[in-house]
């Protein structure tokens, strides 16, 4: 929770510093901080889908597909094997997707309510 409101705070510091340092103008500064907090929403999202594991039927597909196409060595094979029992890598990439998946979340999030505070502003 710490590094979303960091990454928040940050976020808006960033757009403000933005406006403020190159002289914008505020519509061009809503136009690109809300285009720039969806698509940090949608890495976010992308990141958060993919820790849910809810694409790894359509992937492990594929990779059987794959498999039946183009046929691996036993070494590749072990190597595999050895990967997906490597605890110590599932537990690494776990947390660097829950950190990566707040850090664009909290990032986009900032962007677009920076966005919308701007607009309401400026009406």
């Amino acid at each position: 929770m710490k590094i979303y409101i960091i990454t928040l705070l940050l976020s808006f510091s960033a757009w403000f510093l933005i406006q403020w340092g190159m002289g914008l103008e505020e519509a061009e500064v809503i136009n690109e901080s809300f285009y720039w907090g969806l698509i940090l929403l949608i890495i976010g999202a992308s990141f958060y889908i993919g820790q849910t594991g809810f694409l790894q039927l359509f992937f492990g597909g594929f990779k059987r597909l794959s498999q039946l196409i183009v046929p691996h060595s036993r070494a590749q094979e072990r190597a595999d094997e050895r990967i997906a029992e490597d605890f110590e890598w599932r537990d690494w990439k776990e947390v660097w997707l829950s950190r990566g998946k707040l850090i664009f979340l909290a990032a986009g999030g900032g962007s677009i309510l920076y966005s919308i505070i701007l607009l309401c502003l400026l009406s």
